[in-house]
């Protein structure tokens, strides 16, 4: 996700309950979950440099799992130029667009 804002990550397993302490570890950053099924949970990813993280569920902030998934947080992306300035109002135009990180 992009590194400047917080990504909602959704995740997709089983024996997830639904408690206050029920979190997300992302490297050594723990944020809390919402529980949307005993098979799904989403947790905010935190801001912060482009890089690669492991990443964790827990249903007790305490003990998590050892899955040895990782989460990429990505550099944003970046426009740099919009080609035409101007397009028919009717729709129809082509645009072009420049920049970096684009994923």
């Amino acid at each position: 996700g992009p590194s400047y804002r917080g990504t909602v990550v959704t995740v997709h397993g089983s024996g997830f309950l639904n408690k206050e302490t029920l979190s997300c570890r992302f490297d050594d950053t723990i944020v809390p979950a919402t529980w949307w099924s005993n098979s799904k949970v989403s947790c905010r990813a935190p801001s912060g440099p482009p890089r690669l993280m492991l990443f964790e569920v827990s249903n007790n902030a305490k003990d998590f799992t050892t899955s040895g998934l990782t989460y990429w947080r990505q550099p944003d992306a970046s426009v740099h130029k919009i080609v035409p300035e101007r397009g028919l109002v009717t729709g129809q135009t082509a645009v072009f667009v420049r920049g970096s990180n684009f994923v």
